[in-house]
């Protein structure tokens, strides 16, 4: 009987290091990917996106933020133009925008509103804007939706 549990421990040992070198901490088994970066072009925003993200100026009204936080919103860009579609109030909008750069413009011809934007991180699958001289929105952060 004692012969078997020296076994049994020694064979636990064996497999307990076996297991312990596959789970290594060497630097490329434990690193993440970082998306890589793309530079603001037309070919690399004229996507349809999912706004996921917001964050408000300090003097937001509770219902104003609310709203926006239970919102849904899908933009789509495409040959200078972009359609807005909230899910939520299903509101829509339309209208033109322009990239110079890093920075987005929106102009609405529906609700005869213009919102600027700086592209602070653009990859394959997100953006994060700022959002420039907003009376609610200070930041919005969006990913790809196909």
């Amino acid at each position: 009987m004692k012969k078997f549990i020296a076994f049994s421990v020694a064979l636990l040992s064996i497999l307990t290091i076996t297991i312990l070198q596959g789970c290594s901490s060497s630097d490329d088994n434990n690193t993440l990917n970082e998306p890589q970066t793309l530079t603001a072009t037309h070919s690399n925003i004229e996507r349809k996106w999912l706004t996921t993200y917001y964050t408000f100026t300090a003097d937001i009204n509770k219902a104003v933020k609310t709203a926006y936080q239970v919102s849904s919103v899908e933009i789509t860009l495409k040959n200078g133009e972009y359609t807005l579609f909230d899910r939520y109030s299903e509101k829509s909008d339309k209208g033109t925008y322009t990239l110079n750069g890093s920075s987005l413009a929106l102009k609405s011809s529906v609700v005869n509103e213009n919102i600027n934007f700086k592209i602070n991180k653009l990859t394959q699958n997100e953006i994060d804007l700022t959002v420039i001289n907003h009376k609610h929105l200070t930041s919005v952060e969006l990913i790809v939706i196909k």
